[in-house]
């Protein structure tokens, strides 16, 4: 049966689409590429130094190949993220006034070096979301919304139509009477 209030209808219209369109932006701003966090390393050398060392990404995070899931940056996620390496500080832990303002590091972020030898870093780091794969997944994610939405709206006007004509073959019946 026809609303006898169409204003009503259309307002649950409006909000369902209102609705529809913050949904949409909210998932497009969750898979919008973020500026990755600067990752420090920390390195103690035999003499009682800090070595600390900034990582930043170098270029897009992008998913591992297949004989590559088995390395330790690619389990987590993945994916991986080239990144650069770069010396930033270098503290004295011996002179106190330097270790005591410069005490942001816990000591199990610090990696112990052996004598002589210089810090392994890191080429690879894991990453989230690999841009081009999560915007082809939103993209499928509206196209299938939107297939949703044209057959749920086909079958609203077909069984309006079919309704209507329901109504108008009984007021006929009861005139004709």
């Amino acid at each position: 049966m026809p609303s006898l209030h169409p204003s009503r209808s259309q307002g649950r219209q409006g909000r369902a689409t209102t609705a529809f369109i913050l949904i949409s932006i909210i998932l497009l701003l969750a898979i919008l590429p973020t500026a990755a966090a600067q990752e420090k390393l920390l390195y103690r050398t035999p003499n009682n130094t800090l070595l600390v060392y900034a990582c930043n990404a170098e270029d897009a995070c992008e998913a591992c190949s297949p004989v590559e899931k088995s390395l330790d940056v690619c389990k987590p996620t993945g994916n991986k993220e080239p990144i650069a390496c770069k010396p930033i500080d270098a503290v004295n832990l011996n002179d106190t006034k330097e270790h005591d303002k410069n005490i942001w590091w816990s000591p199990e972020d610090v990696i112990p070096l052996d004598p002589g030898k210089d810090p392994i870093l890191p080429t690879w780091r894991e990453c989230d979301l690999v841009a081009g794969i999560e915007s082809f997944r939103f993209f499928m994610f509206e196209v299938v919304n939107i297939m949703i939405l044209l057959v749920a709206g086909i079958v609203v006007l077909w069984r309006r139509r079919l309704m209507s004509t329901e109504q108008y073959r009984r007021i006929a019946t009861r005139l004709a009477a």
